[in-house]
Parts: structure tokens; sequence; C-alpha cells
């Protein structure tokens, strides 16, 4: 996942005299001694090269824990780090002028196991040397194309390694094959975000996303469009929802599951829960209060129990899942549903009365669907 490490940079170097090989040396706040990392790579056109001194003038000053844990880790693992676009030049819309555009520096850095480091901003000071070569305008395309293919390797890898919520080891839930779909659908959809932020305003941006996040129908489509002369839709994934990054026969399915009775009443527990209680999670994050352990785990809970519900559906629409599959899936979601219940019980009545009655309904509901699926079966 990426990793932002720009506020706790208090300045460093790029040094891509010697072709092929990139220097980068940092230095961190509360850190003594300089972090050195050598990749292998170039810089894109107007660093390769040259030596960059940058100074940071909005550092934190403060180092937190986990973030002196990850500097210590990426520095033992200098030998597993691959560079990414290594830039000064990175074009972007001011967010108060959208005719005007600044430069950024930015600094792209691949775990081979999966991580993804930046050191981003358009307020460096930045100091450029004179260059001892220069890049080929066919070779920077070619550590372009590079990059982007790390970069599309980073992405797979997170889809393929994403858990969502983790379930209860000790009670584990029958798999089937709608669970990878969604799961996958959903992962595509918490990672686009930061693959949106890098290409948005790059004149190839649509296919550039599509390539890096393997969507070879919607390469398809923008050939279609170039080759046709129709306009190219904007934004192919709107508001980035799990639904943005299944394919369309199972979108469909998704979209007739979605009306079924289970998941309707599955939908008004849920709203309920969000309006009642995921206030007081903001107001955790926003400092206002302590955290609540009880209210934290009935979310957790509840948003395991979505997308295994919304799943079980879709399997018993294919009509390939084995009734007592079934019947131990709706058993084990059942008991989760309880145990919200049973938590629920230990916040105010006031907050918590009407998220009962909703979820005694979506058992009754359940427990009905799965009468009803093994008796047709």
């Amino acid at each position: 996942m990426l990793s932002d490490i720009t506020h706790i940079i208090k300045k460093g170097t790029v040094d891509n005299t010697v072709p092929g090989t990139v220097t980068l040396t940092l230095e961190c706040v509360e850190i003594e001694e300089p972090l050195t990392f050598t990749l292998e790579g170039d810089c894109l056109r107007d660093l390769a090269g040259c030596r960059l001194d940058f100074v940071n003038p909005h550092h934190t000053g403060t180092l937190r824990a986990k973030e002196q844990t990850f500097l210590e880790i990426i520095t033992q693992r200098g030998e597993y780090l691959h560079i990414g676009d290594f830039t000064a030049s990175r074009r972007l819309c001011d967010l108060d002028n959208k005719r005007a555009r600044r430069n950024l520096l930015s600094l792209e850095i691949f775990d081979i196991d999966g991580g993804r480091i930046l050191i981003e901003s358009s307020s460096m000071e930045l100091t450029i040397g004179e260059h001892r070569w220069q890049m080929e305008p066919t070779d920077e395309y070619a550590q372009i194309m590079s990059n982007q293919d790390m970069y599309r390797s980073h992405v797979q890898q997170f889809i393929d390694s994403y858990t969502g919520i983790l379930d209860d080891e000790n009670d584990p839930l029958p798999s089937i094959p709608w669970d990878g779909r969604l799961r996958r659908a959903e992962a595509a959809a918490v990672i686009y975000p930061s693959v949106h932020d890098k290409y948005r305003q790059e004149a190839d941006g649509l296919v550039r996303e599509s390539y890096v996040l393997n969507r070879t129908d919607r390469l398809a489509e923008l050939a279609c469009d170039e080759e046709t002369g129709r306009p190219t839709e904007s934004n192919f994934f709107h508001n980035a929802g799990v639904l943005d990054f299944l394919l369309p026969g199972e979108v469909d399915a998704v979209r007739e599951a979605m009306r079924h009775p289970v998941f309707e009443s599955l939908s008004n527990l849920t709203q309920e829960i969000q309006s009642t209680l995921q206030h007081l999670l903001e107001d955790t994050e926003h400092g206002d209060r302590e955290p609540n352990p009880t209210v934290s785990e009935i979310m957790r809970v509840h948003g395991f129990i979505v997308p295994h519900v919304l799943a079980t559906i879709l399997q018993s629409q294919e009509n390939i899942i084995d009734p007592p599959i079934l019947t131990s899936r709706i058993e084990g979601l059942l008991r989760r549903i309880q145990k919200d219940i049973r938590l629920l019980h230990q916040i105010p009545a006031e907050t918590s009365r009407q998220i009962i009655v909703l979820a005694e309904d979506l058992m009754r509901q359940l427990t009905d669907f799965g009468y009803s699926f093994c008796k047709k079966s």
C-alpha cells in the first residue's frame, strides 16, 4: 500500500550523475544519520544526469513510533527497492485556480513485496545541478514504461493479498467463489484513489489507469473510442465503488442480488448502524473522546457480514452451491449477527434499540432464506 513519508523528510539529495544508478539520500526528523538508498534505473529527463538537492520547509519536526519502525524496515530492505518515477516536473492543477498549474517534486519507490513509498510536494526548495549526461526521449519512454509495469505489479500484489475485514479464525466461514470476486473488486476500489491521483491529469491518464489496474476491457473500449472518434468518458470509474471493478455480467448479478429481501433487510441495518454509530467513531478519530472498543467491534463484525451475505445470495442465484455449504454459511453469519446484538446490549439502549430490532429482522430473513433454498434443492 502507499506510504507517503514527505512530512518526515527534512532534506535530501537525488544523484543520477551515473547512468543507470540513482542514489537517494534522506535526512529525516529525529534521526541523526541520513538514510541512503542505491536504486537501479534513471530519473525522468528533467533530473536524469543531475544531482538534485531539496529541502522540505514543511516537515513535521516529530517522528512517531510507527514511522520510525517503517524507516528502519525500508533501510534494511534496500536491495528489494526499485525506482519509480523520479521527477521535479510533475504537473498538477492548483486547487484554488484550475487554470493554473504547479510543479511537484515526486519521488516514487517500490518494494518488491508490494509497498509503494512516495515523497511528493510542490513546496520543496530545489537546487538542480548541471546535466552530466543527457537522456534521450526514447530512453525516458522506456524508463516510464518500466516504472509503470512496476506500479502495475504493485497494484496486482495488493489486490491478490487483500483480505478485507478478517474473519474469526476460530469460527471460519466456508469459502465460495463469489467471496473472492467481491474481495478483489473491493481491493481495486481501495487502491484506485492512489492510482487515479497519479494519472488524473496526464493526457493519457485513462489508458495508464486502465493498464495499471489490469482492466483489459477498459483498454479495449478506449481503443474503440479512438478508432471511431467517439468521445471518451472522462472518468471511467466514477466514485470508484466496488461495482466499478466487476465485469459487466457480474455487475448485473450483484444488482439483482441487492434487490433480494435479505439484502434489503441488511441495507436497512447498515444504514441505521452508519447513521447511529458512525459519528461515535468519527469523534474518536478527531480526538473528541476516547475510542469505544465495543462500537469499533460492532462496526468490524458488521463490515464482515455485509459482503459475505451478498456473496451467499449471489452464489445461490447461480444454483451451484451445495445446500450443506449454504446452510453452514448462514449459520455462521447468524452467529456473527448474534455477536453484534450482544455487543449492542453493552451500549446505551437509546442508541442501540432500533439497531437490535433491525438485526433481529435480518436474522429472520436469513433463516427463512436458507430454509427456502434447501427446500427447493
